[in-house]
């Protein structure tokens, strides 16, 4: 079983390191450990959907790998989840992708320059195939993913998102986890820990110690139901 984590940042997968056997870095921002006779790589990616596609591509050309599992931390729009909740992500569309047409947002889709369920839509979303390993995961909440390139913090503009594409959370990266992995035909899952909610920006509410110390549990516990 080789499994690779991915993840934008050090720090959101730091706990993690620190649990695997004889954990090196091989590279910047790729490490290698053990978790019993289980290969787990880590890819830091950087933050962003950019880095994140560019890093992952050259990753999964050079090995294969039995689960890419996303983790990180994300915002939540819904009330339900709050911090340090840990969630599942089944599918992701893009929150920010498109033009302003005065007080208006249009997406890819209102433009016509994608078309509604072509592959590899389901209508507007990236929707996480499944496979052998997707019951471990069901256990936890699953949301519906937006990825962003500009994290909401204006009311206007986040009643605005919520109204058009009723989104669970929002990330930097998600979309181009599933974008590569699905076009590759790679195995994935995306795991995230809730840090904050979606609202005008308050870095004072933010949790987000709670959510990577429970993102780090849930990802071991994980691995070790995997690897049996």
């Amino acid at each position: 079983m080789k499994i690779l984590l991915v993840s934008a940042t050090r720090k959101e997968i730091e706990e993690v390191v620190g649990t695997l056997g004889n954990p090196k870095s091989l590279d910047q921002g790729f490490l290698r450990g053990f978790a019993g006779e289980t290969l787990v790589d880590i890819l830091i990616t950087g933050v962003g959907a950019l880095a994140t596609a560019e890093s992952l591509n050259r990753r999964l050309m050079s090995s294969a790998y039995d689960l890419v599992l996303n983790v990180g931390i994300c915002g939540s729009f819904n009330l339900d989840y709050t911090p340090g909740t840990v969630v599942g992500i089944v599918s992701e569309m893009w929150g920010d992708l498109g033009a302003e047409d005065h007080d208006d947002f249009l997406d890819l889709f209102d433009l016509g320059m994608l078309k509604r369920d072509e592959a590899p839509y389901t209508e507007t979303e990236l929707v996480n195939p499944g496979n052998a390993l997707s019951p471990f995961f069901s256990s936890y909440p699953q949301v519906k993913g937006l990825t962003v390139n500009k994290a909401h913090g204006n009311r206007q503009s986040i009643d605005q998102c919520v109204k058009k594409y009723k989104p669970d959370v929002e990330s930097m990266e998600g979309m181009a986890v599933f974008s590569t992995c699905i076009s590759l035909g790679v195995n994935f899952q995306s795991l995230r820990s809730i840090s904050n909610f979606v609202e005008p920006r308050n870095r004072s509410a933010w949790d987000t110690t709670t959510a990577i110390r429970n993102l780090s549990v849930e990802i071991n516990k994980i691995i070790r139901v995997i690897r049996k």
